[in-house]
């Protein structure tokens, strides 16, 4: 996010918008509308629902459409229209929204956003003066005030008024933002060409900031870059890259300073410094939770400056956290393919085509970018928990090496790389490659030597071979006490105890374990076969019949078939015949 150490203090609230109802994704209530002073008639009513349903749906382009039907075919009821702008906004059609939000203004002169929108439109056709006036006079919380300050500054600079748009900025009395004020004054001197008020602004936005700000960073090593100063910008890049060393627009930066490549301005114009306010807001309030009104505020950011694609990034992470996936893959793959944001926005669409069903498609980005830049730690990570996701362990087993291998020596030894020990060991397993497999889990305890996930999984594997039984059952002991909740964790236990012979505990343990997680056959089967062994054999052939519809594995079903057939041999079960956790 932009600002990390600002609005100390400050509560910064969706509802400091004063809008009559803005929300980007499902569940608005736009209560009793069935009333003959706010419907239509039939076919009004129809359309509506239809937007309600397909916003319900998470179809944001169908919902703006069918309000906009209904607007065409029914009173111009001034919750509808709000929605339907709204939408529009969210869909990144700003220029619809914009002629809604005027109707909007003409049944409801006091909705601010509706005023904020219009502004913004008329902003980027160039009609400042009438973006100004149109925000003047605009009282409804911090949020919306500090956009407002922000924007009438930038719009003095549209008219070739920076110093103007400088003074009015100072002149804010804006308490918990002074971070906002001295950047975007150091963008409007930096855009006047005055050097001096520039430095002053932008050094002030770094120690405000703490210099945790990548935009902030950014924006200074940028200048300092145009004025001759590139070594001095390089230690600025650095010091961010000690704290947040991924950074990829960061990293672009040093790349170049070093390189002795003069960048152009960050904010070249107005419009470009009006989309940068809003993404400053935006992402400050993304910061603190919220995803509706920031969406909003980026979208508007877009309409100003389509090429501002740090915006971009931010608002498809944002909807990506609203679950509207089609909607987030469109709008990182919109990332400019020359952009450093765009390999991890492409690893970023990646996951969201998984959780789109669509593992394919994530396996063939994932190859391609792997294959663009070998050297990618977390595109070979990415590429390889997809691949496991889809059960081809050899090749996310050969993927994770590759990660692996990407490792410094001491990266190797960080406690935070344990679970890629971990996942590179349960694909090693899953191929038959046992010993390699031991030896990752073993490597993964050395990094993290109690965590319950690694313990159960290496404990129920030297249960399922016969090996170690006794060190396995207590590695499982050390898991259970963490994760006292955990059914597979406490099945291992209880299989533990029934491959030692003792049955009774074993029964204990795997009752607890179906009562966990009752939905998975391989638990119903253990406790089927521990009830076998105590004597209670109805109760074994139930757990059978019960895990026999559970859709096991393919390899288990004529095993538990022969079972409840003909129960169990004198021998206690083995490994031959039991699936893992």
């Amino acid at each position: 996010m932009l600002y990390l150490k600002t609005f100390r203090g400050l509560l910064v609230l969706a509802a400091g918008l004063a809008l009559t109802g803005c929300a980007a994704g499902s569940g608005y209530d736009f209560g009793n509308l069935s009333s003959s002073n706010r419907i239509g008639g039939p076919s009004h009513y129809g359309a509506y629902l239809a937007a309600q349903q397909a916003q319900y749906d998470g179809d944001t382009v169908t919902a703006a459409r069918q309000f906009r039907r209904a607007l065409q075919i029914g009173p111009a009821d001034p919750e509808i229209l709000e929605r339907a702008y709204v939408l529009d906004i969210s869909n990144g059609d700003v220029a619809e929204a914009a002629r809604l939000a005027e109707v909007a203004l003409e049944v409801t002169p006091e909705n601010t956003f509706a005023r904020l929108t219009v502004a913004v439109d008329w902003f980027k056709r160039g009609h400042y003066a009438e973006s100004r006036e149109l925000m003047e006079g605009v009282d409804a919380g911090v949020l919306t005030n500090l956009t407002v300050a922000l924007l009438q500054a930038w719009s003095y600079a549209g008219e070739n008024q920076p110093d103007t748009g400088m003074a009015d900025l100072a002149g804010q009395q804006l308490d918990g933002v002074e971070l906002f004020q001295s950047y975007h004054g150091a963008l409007l001197a930096d855009l006047a060409g005055d050097l001096n008020n520039a430095e002053v602004g932008y050094v002030a936005a770094i120690t405000g900031s703490g210099g945790s700000s990548a935009r902030v960073v950014e924006a200074y090593g940028n200048f300092l870059e145009r004025t001759g100063r590139s070594a001095e910008a390089v230690r600025i890049y650095d010091a961010y890259l000690d704290i947040v060393p991924h950074n990829a627009s960061v990293a672009a930066a040093r790349e170049r300073a070093n390189a002795g490549r003069a960048p152009r301005r960050l904010v070249n114009n107005a419009r470009a410094g009006a989309a940068e306010a809003l993404f400053s807001v935006a992402s400050v309030v993304a910061g603190q939770g919220a995803y509706d009104v920031p969406a909003l505020y980026l979208q508007l950011a877009l309409h100003l400056n389509p090429d501002l694609d740090e915006a971009r990034s931010l608002l498809g992470d944002l909807y990506a956290q609203m679950e509207l996936f089609d909607q987030a893959e469109q709008v990182y793959a919109a990332i400019n393919p020359r952009s450093p944001l765009r390999f991890s926005a492409d690893i970023q669409r990646a996951f969201l085509f998984n959780r789109m069903d669509r593992e394919d498609d994530a396996i063939r980005l994932l190859a391609r970018l792997t294959n663009s830049d070998p050297h990618s730690f977390q595109a070979w990570i990415a590429y390889a928990d997809t691949l496991r996701g889809e059960s081809e362990f050899e090749d996310a087993a050969n993927a994770y090496a590759q990660a692996i291998g990407l490792l410094d020596e001491e990266q190797q030894s960080d406690p935070r790389y344990w679970s890629l020990y971990y996942s590179y060991g349960i694909s090693l397993e899953r191929i038959g490659e046992w010993p390699a497999a031991e030896n990752a889990f073993q490597y993964a305890l050395t990094l993290n030597e109690d965590q319950p996930y690694v313990l159960n999984y290496l404990g129920y594997s030297w249960i399922e071979r016969g090996e170690n039984l006794d060190e396995a059952l207590a590695m499982i002991h050390r898991a259970v006490e963490q994760e006292p909740n955990d059914g597979f964790i406490i099945d291992s236990l209880g299989w533990g105890y029934y491959q030692l012979g003792q049955y009774d505990e074993a029964v204990l343990y795997l009752e607890r374990a179906v009562e966990l997680a009752s939905g998975d056959p391989t638990l119903n089967d253990h406790l089927g076969d521990a009830y076998w062994r105590v004597g209670r054999t109805r109760e074994a052939r139930f757990q059978w019949s019960h895990a026999l519809g559970m859709n096991p594995d393919e390899d288990q079903v004529p095993v538990i078939e022969a079972k409840l057939a003909d129960g169990l041999s004198d021998q206690p079960a083995t490994a031959d015949n039991h699936g893992g956790n």
